[in-house]
């Protein structure tokens, strides 16, 4: 992923120990992971939950039947929301016996371990795409970040 990032040189002897400082900083991704892009991937997972797949155009309806059984046994529950399990497995700051989140230095995963999701998925993704321009500026920032921390520790 292309990442701007601006410096003005002036006669400043720190500037190998900066860049060095930097270098090492940003091989590693997993800050960027845990602190930026899990939290914001789970949102959107949320948001796709809280709007019926409208992050991946819309989830199909339930059968007739269907809805009307869970309308009795679950009233007000949303599609893929029966026991909210799925959809607690992977909200913001859960760390539950379903969750998945695994990171490296250059990958992310988040997921769940619900049995079922796998199934439910193929009819009703739960996944949204990640969009590249909220990424880009996610890590952007996390850059700048780590260059100021770089530059300071020089």
């Amino acid at each position: 992923m292309p990442v701007r990032l601006n410096a003005t040189l002036v006669n400043d002897k720190r500037f190998p120990r900066v860049l060095a400082n930097l270098n090492q900083k940003i091989k590693d991704w997993r800050s960027f992971w845990i602190e930026r892009f899990v939290p914001f991937y789970q949102n959107e997972i949320q948001q796709n939950f809280e709007t019926e797949g409208e992050l991946v155009y819309g989830w199909p309806d339930l059968s007739p039947e269907y809805a009307a059984w869970k309308a009795r046994h679950f009233p007000g529950r949303k599609i893929m929301e029966r026991t909210r399990r799925l959809r607690e497995s992977m909200a913001p700051g859960a760390a539950g016996r379903d969750t998945v989140v695994r990171v490296r230095p250059l990958e992310a995963m988040v997921g769940t371990k619900v049995p079922y999701a796998r199934y439910a998925n193929r009819q009703r993704p739960i996944l949204p795409p990640v969009p590249k321009d909220r990424l880009r500026e996610l890590h952007q920032r996390w850059v700048t970040e780590k260059a100021r921390e770089a530059q300071d520790e020089a």
